[in-house]
């Protein structure tokens, strides 16, 4: 039996199995005194820091009351977040009287699109996690109730809708980053959103807007400004917009196909603080010759990452005299990155050996990550210069 093998084989059975079905063994040995088995399933409970609670294991909470006490006992006092997936109101109020002091992250989505229920189910969220600092919902935004989480650091509204009035972010001070879409993006909301302390990032998507959009930020932030990110959207940017970012350090262009060569070298020449730039899954040039032709655009430059490139046997030309030129013009070494560009590592190695150039294999750390379609704008906040 189960409740006979040691505690490390205990944990292990126990990982492998659904919640709901942990939740039947629990209940099935909550009655045993002293049972070992029952005491591992709360243990693991207790240390796991995050849970995705789905409709299915919320109904079966509500069919079985004995478990889901139990299982909000075990997990109250360590949790730290939670993805609740079509929760009910009256699921959630059977929470009140357990305490989350560990709670920092939250996504949800509610039962019932009407919204009363959504004010509710906002109200009690508030109540139950009053010290989270992210999370995502879904429905209308509640500015008037979201921003009773005073410790709110990173706000995710790409799941809400606008309400019809006008909405002020005024009162979100510990905010340092938001993810949102064109609905939201008025410029009063801009306004409010640049005028917070610890702002750090505004990540969105605004489709045809999206120079428009960024034309507001820039107007307001340009020399704050240190990193702007693009996953297939830059080509919806004019380069007017673009060189106006002067203080750009790092630049990441992931997947923008339709962002070209020619355009990419206008663009460096422009950015005279530019020390970073990331083309991730990018296949911009044909040539090494194109390559080192837009590394000469850039004499701040110090690190290239080319992650996702593929380089083939075509790529690399006879003469070394382009790398030559360029690199012996420099007064730095060049880092450039070249994880995951193919099987022509050798000829990687051979064609960029260089004392002005330093090869990584290794992925960068780069938190370059963004969604399909968004741009990410990220700078110092006003807390750090004023």
């Amino acid at each position: 039996m189960i409740e006979e093998l040691n505690y490390d084989c205990q944990l292990l059975i126990i990982a492998y199995l659904e919640l709901k079905d942990q939740l039947a063994l629990w209940e099935a040995t909550a009655h045993i005194p002293s049972s070992r088995l029952n005491a591992t399933l709360i243990y693991s409970w207790q240390h796991k820091l995050s849970y995705v609670l789905d409709e299915e294991v919320l109904d079966q909470f509500e069919e079985n009351p004995k478990q889901s006490d139990g299982f909000l006992c075990a997990i109250s006092g360590t949790v730290q977040h939670l993805d609740l997936q079509f929760i009910k109101t009256y699921q959630l109020q059977k929470w009140i009287g357990h305490s989350f002091p560990c709670m920092r992250e939250l996504c949800f989505t509610v039962n019932d699109s009407c919204q009363p229920v959504g004010s509710l189910v906002l109200q009690l969220l508030v109540e139950l996690f009053p010290k989270l600092n992210a999370i995502k919902p879904w429905g209308t935004f509640y500015s008037e109730i979201t921003e009773k989480w005073t410790q709110l650091q990173r706000l995710d509204l790409t799941e809400c809708c606008p309400p019809i009035e006008h909405i002020s972010m005024c009162k979100f001070q510990q905010l340092e980053q938001i993810t949102v879409h064109s609905g939201f993006l008025t410029h009063q909301f801009i306004d409010s959103l640049l005028a917070l302390p610890n702002l750090r990032a505004i990540c969105f998507h605004a489709e045809e807007r999206i120079d428009e959009v960024l034309n507001i930020i820039i107007d307001k932030r340009a020399e704050h400004i240190e990193r702007l990110s693009f996953n297939d959207s830059i080509w919806f940017c004019t380069q007017e917009t673009l060189q106006r970012a002067k203080n750009v350090r790092q630049l990441s262009l992931i997947e923008d196909d339709g962002f070209q060569r020619s355009q990419l070298e206008t663009l460096l020449s422009n950015l005279p603080l530019l020390k970073q730039l990331d083309l991730i899954n990018f296949q911009i040039w044909r040539s090494e010759s194109e390559l080192w032709q837009a590394v000469g655009r850039c004499d701040s430059l110090q690190i290239l990452n080319i992650s996702g490139m593929q380089l083939y046997n075509d790529f690399f030309e006879f003469s070394r005299r382009p790398m030559e030129t360029v690199l012996g013009k420099r007064s730095n070494p060049l880092i450039l990155y070249c994880n995951d560009t193919g099987d022509c590592k050798e000829r990687v190695a051979q064609c960029f050996s260089h004392s002005n150039l330093l090869l990584k294999w290794e992925p960068l750390n780069n938190n370059s990550c963004i969604d399909y379609g968004y741009v990410k704008v990220e700078f110092a906040p006003l807390a750090t210069i004023q």
